[in-house]
């Protein structure tokens, strides 16, 4: 609560809410989120992680191929 952190601060509680008030106004204030929309998030940027990781591996080794000259044996010009 305001009160209790402007108490921490040593400020007085309307100095503290005109603060609130001024950073929810000019969008520098961070909206609390629920626990599940978060925990969603973090498990959908995981899949992408994985994903991302398994394409990159892929990329690795196709580059490591063509940079090898293997598909030039097979006649594949």
């Amino acid at each position: 609560p305001v009160k209790d952190v402007a108490v921490e601060l040593s400020v007085k509680v309307d100095t503290g809410r005109r603060w609130v008030y001024r950073a929810e106004k000019s969008g520098e204030m961070i909206k609390k989120r629920d626990e599940s929309s978060l925990e969603a998030e973090v498990k959908d940027l995981r899949a992408r992680l994985r994903d991302a990781e398994d394409e990159n591996r892929f990329l690795k080794k196709a580059a490591a191929f063509f940079a090898s000259g293997q598909h030039n044996k097979n006649g594949s010009r």
